[in-house]
């Protein structure tokens, strides 16, 4: 994996989020030492409901992440299964994407 699952999950949350929110968020998590990654959930669940990606997805795939914080975590965020998914179908083509076009605008 290039991005630890935590960056993942954080960056398609920030995709639901209002900047109002997304600023709480980000203030909540420098606050705090997040050495558990339920921890973060927990932080994040105070701004943002999971079952938004569920039922009311940007893209379907988000719906890989609400399962994988469901169903595939324990008390870590596994480097495994629908995460790595996800980064590959989403995260990292929306990355290449986003370096094209601040290569065309130069």
């Amino acid at each position: 994996m290039k991005y630890s699952p935590r960056y993942i999950i954080y960056w398609s949350v920030c995709n639901y989020l209002s900047e109002k929110d997304r600023e709480k968020l980000k203030k909540n998590l420098a606050k705090g030492n997040f050495t558990q990654d339920r921890r973060l959930l927990t932080e994040i669940s105070k701004v943002f409901d999971f079952e938004t990606m569920l039922k009311n997805p940007l893209i379907p795939e988000d719906a890989w992440i609400y399962n994988y914080i469901m169903y595939d975590m324990t008390t870590k965020f596994p480097r495994k299964g629908l995460i790595v998914k996800y980064e590959n179908r989403i995260v990292i083509p929306a990355e290449k994407a986003f370096q094209q076009f601040l290569e065309w605008i130069k």
